[in-house]
């Protein structure tokens, strides 16, 4: 497998981690006529809290590779740079979000 490196590290300086902030709020999770895991219907509230405006792309996970903080996953990252990262799992996702100052949902 090739990798072209210094292309992805050109793209990857220019990519930032912007998170928007969702405000606290009430939602309706489950159904009353789903499956049964979907059973019962609530109501539940959650606090405020940010999130990555889009999805990590390859630039971006390229800087964690590059850093020696994420492993090098099984697709090249520097074809199609612009794409979301695929194929990590959430040993190499929980990395990243260390990496970028973030968390993943618990």
């Amino acid at each position: 497998m090739r990798i072209m490196l210094p292309l992805v590290l050109l793209v990857a300086a220019e990519a930032k981690f912007e998170r928007v902030l969702i405000p606290a709020g009430s939602f309706v999770k489950g159904s009353n006529r789903g499956a049964d895991d979907e059973r019962p219907m609530a109501k539940r509230s959650l606090p405020a809290y940010r999130i990555d405006r889009t999805e990590v792309t390859r630039a971006m996970y390229a800087r964690c590779v590059a850093a020696r903080r994420c492993p090098q996953p099984a697709i090249d990252l520097a074809q199609d740079p612009e794409l979301p990262v695929t194929n990590v799992n959430w040993h190499e996702a929980h990395a990243f979000c260390a990496f970028a100052g973030g968390r993943l949902p618990q």
